[in-house]
């Protein structure tokens, strides 16, 4: 059944963030019932709803999806529902489909929950939070409050547009954030929004693919809004991350991968000192589908100090 949930799921979410809009307050409330959590916001009644799969048939009603069905021979049927119905209380037919499908049994949720961006408690975070701060940008923990001015930024050259790279559209910037936040729960990145000495957001960078037991990480997700590349902010802020790496977290060497056809990416990434490990054939699946090769490059704890020396260097002329 973890398919079908996974859809009830989807749908009902789809199906309550639509009701909120219409401003249908009766489908609304009706949706929020079902649900079981009509005390609590659409959001919250989502996230903590223990009769979803009741909430799958309105939703369905709603947005015109084809109901798929199983039977108790396990056996799974499609079957396309009529066009969308209109934002307005569901029939009765299916209330009464709804109020028959036996309820699910999970615990009931917490009174307070702590947020989702949090890490567990269990769990000791290596690196540590950490603003890194230089002439040009300052690199700071990535927050959600941060959502509105890198949707901005990204707009600044269509950098969500741009070919070879996979970076969110203004209107996914707080899935994103939100997605950067789980991944640091799960102690495998370390987000931060890049600023200028200002504080405007013009882009994002990450510690990934974080190897805490080894001391090695991955500098990557990058991006920059058109009006702040080439102007020393991405050659200062590898220098500070590169710096807290090396001298700080004491690590044993620093990784960077990009498209194995992103050259621009690639020749950004030689510049600053990095060598070539080699190509990561069909390495991940694009949006569009087609696999990419990846480049993987890196920089060792004996390389750091001259590599250091050409940082500055550059940062000089």
């Amino acid at each position: 059944m973890g398919v079908l949930d996974d859809i009830a799921d989807d749908l009902a979410m789809r199906a309550l963030r639509a009701a909120d809009k219409t401003g249908n307050e009766e489908l609304v409330d009706q949706l929020v019932a079902v649900l079981g959590a009509s005390s609590q916001t659409l959001e919250e009644a989502y996230k903590t709803s223990v009769r979803v799969r009741r909430a799958e048939l309105l939703a369905r009603e709603m947005l015109g999806e084809p109901r798929v069905n199983l039977d108790t021979r396990g056996q799974v049927t499609v079957a396309m529902a009529p066009g969308a119905v209109p934002a307005a209380p569901a029939a009765p037919a299916v209330a009464a489909a709804a109020e028959a499908l036996p309820p699910l049994e999970v615990p009931p949720a917490p009174a307070a929950q702590a947020a989702p961006d949090l890490p567990p408690a269990d769990i000791e975070l290596w690196p540590d939070e950490v603003t890194l701060e230089g002439d040009l940008v300052k690199l700071v923990p990535l927050e959600l409050s941060h959502a509105e001015g890198l949707a901005e930024a990204v707009q600044d050259g269509a950098i969500h547009q741009l070919e070879l790279t996979t970076v969110a559209a203004p209107g996914e910037m707080e899935d994103e954030i939100r997605r950067r936040l789980s991944l640091r729960a799960r102690g495998t990145m370390l987000p931060f929004a890049t600023l200028t000495p200002e504080d405007k957001p013009v882009g994002m960078t990450t510690y990934m693919n974080i190897d805490a037991e080894n001391r090695r990480v991955e500098i990557g997700s990058t991006w920059l809004a058109k009006s702040a590349q080439r102007t020393g902010i991405n050659t200062e802020a590898k220098k500070l991350m590169l710096e807290h790496a090396f001298e700080t977290l004491e690590c044993i060497a620093v990784e960077f991968r990009t498209h194995r056809d992103n050259r621009q990416s690639r020749t950004a990434i030689e510049r600053l000192g990095a060598r070539l490990d080699g190509i990561l054939r069909a390495h991940m699946r694009m949006p569009d589908g087609s696999l990419r090769d990846s480049a993987v490059y890196s920089i060792t704890a004996e390389e750091w100090p001259a590599v250091q020396g050409q940082l500055r260097s550059l940062l000089n002329r």
